[in-house]
């Protein structure tokens, strides 16, 4: 009976027993499986080799080098989806463009952000920061009429969403190195003509 006790334990670890390598430019946190309601569970940062055991915990490995991201329609860049960001200016004009985000995680921050989010970085980037540049966009724009959007109030409206994004996500351990729009911003054919007769009678 002992033999048939140890012979289950020494399975139990053989099929158990994991390691994980964090490379340097990484960061792990050792996460229990067996929680309570109220995680008030302190996780702690690992690096190197780490052995754990995949019954009781799990490793969950974020980046702290930067992190570069491009949200685009075009299905041959990033993913198959639109990724691209929306929003309207102050008369409703709705307004579509491809944006990319440059970022890093401060490793002293990963517990907080694991315990925020409960998702790996690509999840985090694709969902929640993605949500915080859209909306950054979407309060600015709408303030602003669309002739001064997609011409010379962009780059200021890029500066305060980049603004926004310090303010809002710093505190949080995220570390926002560059906010930009891909190419030119697109709109409506018939908004793009008015803006243009616009311009042209201006010049004139």
């Amino acid at each position: 009976t002992c033999l048939g006790v140890f012979a289950v334990a020494v399975l139990f670890c053989v099929f158990t027993i994991r390691y994980e390598t964090i490379r340097p430019g990484y960061v792990g946190i050792k996460v229990p499986l067996q929680g309570s309601k109220e995680d008030k569970t302190e996780y702690n940062l690992v690096y190197g080799r780490v052995w754990y055991n995949s019954f009781w915990n799990d490793i969950y490995v974020f980046p702290t080098f930067m992190q570069q991201v491009v949200w685009t329609r075009d299905p041959q860049e990033g993913s198959p989806v639109d990724e691209s960001i929306s929003f309207s200016s102050t008369e409703g004009k709705s307004i579509n463009c491809d944006v990319a985000l440059a970022y890093s995680i401060d490793a002293d921050f990963v517990p907080h952000i694991f315990r925020d989010q409960r998702k790996k970085i690509e999840e985090i980037t694709a969902v929640y920061l993605r949500s915080k540049v859209r909306n950054a966009f979407v309060r600015h724009a709408g303030d602003m009429p669309v002739h001064d959007i997609i011409g010379s109030g962009k780059s200021g409206l890029i500066d305060a969403v980049k603004r926004d994004l310090v303010t809002e996500l710093g505190p949080k351990g995220y570390i926002i190195d560059m906010v930009s729009v891909i190419g030119d911003m697109r709109v409506d054919e018939k908004v793009k003509t008015a803006i243009n007769a616009t311009i042209g009678t201006a010049q004139q």
